[in-house]
């Protein structure tokens, strides 16, 4: 696959990101969420279920975004709050805001997926508003080995659109992950939503040092 090739996907998974983060909740299914000032949605999807999670953060977007994005490759800063992440990174940088991405993932949904590893092509752009979208999804890419005791999953389109607010930012995330692997769906579906909220209150406390 061309590096043109590649940089079209990113660029079309970012209008597909922005079309979901903006489209009718109508078109979603409301999901339990116990923390405050955040929201949790799911609908079908075109091979696995499709999650959004909404939340305020205390931290301008510019913050936000270096920690979900500038900095997510450095892994001893990511771990600080995102215990999840075995390993992210660059694969090849295609443009000045588009790269491909290897991220490595320890047991996911407490314990129920074990340890996987994505290839993705990620496009970034700063909004008008001075807000930032992130958009991501899979891709199929040579020469990246898969190591022992690691599955490959698939991402489809999914990402972070990072907007203003008076509180400091909205955060609209969309996960759209196939772990492949033998495990019930059903069951991970179930497990996304309680991880969707550790993750909400990891980040707040995280962005939260940055600024004391």
């Amino acid at each position: 696959m061309t590096d043109a090739r590649i940089i079209s996907i990113a660029e079309a998974a970012v209008d597909e990101l922005d079309k979901m983060c903006h489209e009718s909740k109508s078109l979603w299914r409301a999901e339990r969420c116990g923390v405050p000032e955040a929201t949790i949605w799911s609908k079908p999807g075109s091979k696995v279920r499709i999650f959004q999670a909404e939340a305020i953060l205390a931290a301008p977007p510019s913050i936000v975004f270096d920690v979900l994005h500038v900095n997510v490759a450095n892994v001893a800063q990511t771990r600080e709050w995102n215990t999840s992440v075995n390993e992210c990174s660059l694969v090849k940088k295609l443009a000045p805001n588009v790269e491909v991405m290897l991220t490595q993932t320890f047991a996911m949904y407490g314990g129920l997926v074990s340890a996987r590893d994505f290839v993705n092509v990620r496009m970034s752009k700063e909004l008008p508003d001075g807000g930032y979208i992130v958009g991501t999804t899979g891709i199929e890419y040579e020469g990246i080995p898969i190591k022992a005791g690691v599955t490959r999953g698939m991402n489809g389109v999914m990402g972070f659109l990072i907007l203003p607010h008076d509180q400091g930012t909205r955060l609209i995330w969309i996960i759209n992950t196939d772990v492949k692997g033998w495990i019930l769906r059903s069951l991970i579906d179930a497990a996304i939503p309680a991880e969707m909220e550790s993750y909400i209150l990891a980040l707040r406390k995280h962005v939260a040092t940055l600024q004391a």
